[in-house]
Formats: C-alpha cells, structure tokens, sequence
C-alpha cells in the first residue's frame, strides 16, 4: 500500500493497493501480485461510474474562473472491492 504519484496528465495522491496472490490461494501463482484483471473477473472488484466532486475550496482559490474536478477525465475507469472481503494480514 502507497501513495498513487501523478501520471499521464492525473493528479495522483489516491492510495494504491498490491493484493499478494499468496493470501489468495485461487488466485493464479505465477506472480507475487495479483493482476487488477484477475480480480475484476474472479468477483474481488467491480467497476463503478466515477463520481466527480469539487475540490474543496482554499485560500488560493480567489479566481471566480478556476474550477477543479481534481484533475479527473470522463472516460476513467474506477473499481470497488466487491462485498468478498480478502483476508488481511499483518506482519510483525
């Protein structure tokens, strides 16, 4: 788990998650991590429409024209993890 950096013209700052295929023994084993296709398709995550929020308002924001939906396109695709929980794990 980790912060998500800015890339192809995103703003970045959400949090990223690695799924590791060893607390999924269905899960496929030929990688550490499972791939985002494998989940979707196996009932871990589904696909949601993104909903767009304005960013709140700061000091900085004194121009009437700036207007900010966080950096975010119409056409991204975002994922939920479905109600099948995956085990959590803590190491020591």
């Amino acid at each position: 788990m980790g912060p998500v950096a800015p890339a192809f013209q995103q703003p970045g700052g959400g949090t990223q998650y690695h799924v590791l295929s060893k607390y999924i023994p269905e899960a496929p084993q030929t990688s550490e991590e499972v791939p985002v296709s494998w989940l979707l398709q196996n009932g871990y995550l589904e696909e949601i429409e993104p909903v767009f929020l304005p960013a709140p308002k700061t000091d900085r924001d004194t121009n009437a024209h700036s207007t900010n939906n966080r950096g975010t396109s119409n056409n991204s695709t975002y994922v939920k993890p479905r109600k099948r929980q995956l085990h959590q794990h803590r190491e020591s």
